[in-house]
């Protein structure tokens, strides 16, 4: 991984580079698992965070990074490991 062998020191995000809701991560692993995750929806707390946007522009332009895997194909990678 380009990543491992880069030379300057920093911080790279890796990821899709979009937004995915918690909850429909969720319901994306219990459909391709077969497995119901339990959790609990409560109301946000002022200091959270309600929204995160992973930025991969660095990653791309220091490593050329590139998503190669869908979030959907990812996922299911996961649970296979995890099977």
């Amino acid at each position: 991984m380009k990543a491992i062998k880069y030379t300057n020191s920093g911080i790279f995000n890796i990821g899709v580079g979009k937004s995915v809701t918690l909850i429909s991560l969720i319901k994306k692993i219990e459909r391709l698992s077969g497995k119901i995750i339990p959790c609990e929806i409560k109301e946000y707390r002022d200091f959270e965070v309600k929204d995160f946007h992973i930025n991969v522009n660095k990653a791309r332009r220091k490593l050329g990074f590139n998503t190669s895997i869908n979030i959907e194909d990812g996922l299911q990678r996961f649970v296979n490991i995890y099977k």
